[in-house]
């Protein structure tokens, strides 16, 4: 994890691998927090694909510091 706030807009939308690359965590990882519910994973609506939105990544960051 790093320890500076992760640089991202609280609007934007965030792939897996962008979110895990924010965090310095492996994607693994993020999945394991997604499971546990720490951090809140959105769907797009026509692509099915997982995405974070940037004001989750930041809460979630600053919940483990």
């Amino acid at each position: 994890m790093v320890s500076e706030q992760p640089n991202v807009s609280a609007t934007g939308h965030y792939s897996v691998s962008a979110t895990a690359r924010a965090l310095g965590i492996d994607r693994k990882t993020l999945y394991r927090h997604t499971a546990l519910r720490h951090i809140r994973q959105h769907r797009h609506k026509y692509t099915n694909r997982p995405f974070y939105v940037g004001s989750d990544i930041v809460r979630f960051w600053g919940a483990q510091y």
